[in-house]
């Protein structure tokens, strides 16, 4: 079993592979396995991703499962003590891992992990999806800092409510409370 596994889930990807999966071989730990999860693609990317790169791990799904059960096929099928996650369209850098493989092992609590991502074509500015409509960059943050939310991702135990999630529901569906 590896320590760790970097998996990138693929459908029809083969331009994303061609522009990124050379920045995960060439950055990530020559202990680390690098699997490719293909979700059924039609492309040429498997048979590329052999040719081109002969170390990194193929495990083919028959179909395109979507992005959460893709991803939960393929881990059945992959030992590792610590997956990482990574999406096609992402460029590594030299020590990537060594952060996230560190804050895992200082604590047994913490759970998940992220790193910082920065923009392709805005090297300077934080890839935020649209998540914090860009005041990570600006200086107006309500938002901790970048470096402190992986410090923050601890896990805590979440309370149960005895009837469901919601809690008691209405007639018409929607719940009384919301349970936090």
């Amino acid at each position: 079993m590896s320590s760790l596994s970097v998996v990138i889930l693929n459908w029809n990807g083969i331009a994303h592979l061609r522009r990124f999966l050379g920045s995960v071989v060439e950055c990530t730990p020559p202990e680390a396995d690098i699997v490719v999860a293909d979700n059924g693609s039609t492309d040429d990317s498997v048979e590329w991703v052999e040719r081109t790169y002969p170390t990194v791990r193929i495990v083919r799904l028959d179909r395109n499962y979507g992005f959460a059960e893709g991803y939960d096929r393929a881990l059945r099928q992959i030992g590792s003590r610590y997956y990482i996650l990574l999406n096609s369209d992402v460029e590594v850098t030299p020590g990537w891992t060594e952060p996230l493989l560190r804050m895992l092992e200082t604590d047994d609590s913490i759970g998940a992990v992220a790193p910082k991502l920065l923009s392709a074509e805005q090297r300077d500015r934080f890839e935020y999806a649209g998540a914090s409509g860009g005041f990570i960059d600006s200086g107006l943050s309500v938002l901790p800092r970048a470096d402190a939310v992986i410090h923050r991702a601890r896990l805590r135990p979440v309370r149960r409510p005895s009837r469901g999630v919601l809690g008691k529901r209405r007639r018409n569906g929607l719940p009384r409370r919301a349970v936090s």
